[in-house]
């Protein structure tokens, strides 16, 4: 890790990173959480306060997770197999009660705004970014993205995905939370681990 955001240490941390994620396959959540705490630790910026814990989104896994079912619909819909499919990206909210409800039901189309970059719902591979929209939370999303032509990257770290507008099927999820401010558990819903 070289503190530098969204960056890898060096060609061998990158190709380690690369081979493991090609095997990892979407549907499989426990590799998806682990790729996503692998991430986390290579990406969080030395500039922002240390990252507390990463709490994995315990509603992947349960099957009445909405944010979970709309994701796999995606992931069919686009054809998709493995996380070289696939980006992690962070993604900034002011609220704990937004933070869960982002987690369990998925980003909501409907509470668009700004969209400076076009349609879409907006991440960034820089934690600097999303730590401006996270206000006083305290946390900070860890989301997987679908790569395909509904993604678009502008500014280099920033990322667009242009879920449809109804949220189903969704091309985007979220995969656990980082705390780097509020020093507790987020008490994600769900059943999973």
């Amino acid at each position: 890790f070289n503190g530098m955001a969204g960056e890898f240490c060096g060609k061998t941390c990158r190709m380690s990173y690369a081979k493991t994620a090609a095997a990892a396959s979407l549907t499989d959540v426990n590799a998806v959480k682990f790729m996503a705490s692998q991430w986390v630790k290579t990406a969080w910026p030395a500039g922002l306060p240390k990252a507390v814990k990463f709490y994995n989104n315990r509603g992947l896994g349960d099957s009445t997770c909405p944010a979970a079912n709309k994701f796999q619909r995606g992931v069919r819909s686009l054809g998709l197999s493995n996380l070289t499919n696939a980006e992690f990206a962070w993604h900034g909210t002011g609220t704990l009660q937004a933070v869960r409800d982002i987690c369990w039901n998925g980003l909501d189309p409907q509470r668009r705004s700004g969209q400076a970059h076009g349609r879409g719902e907006y991440f960034s591979v820089d934690a600097n970014v999303s730590n401006s929209y996270a206000g006083s939370s305290g946390y900070i999303i860890v989301c997987l993205l679908l790569l395909g032509g509904h993604n678009t990257t502008h500014a280099t770290s920033y990322r667009v995905v242009d879920n449809p507008a109804n949220g189903d099927p969704m091309y985007c999820i979220p995969v656990g939370v980082v705390d780097y401010r509020a020093n507790s558990d987020p008490q994600l819903k769900g059943t999973g681990l």
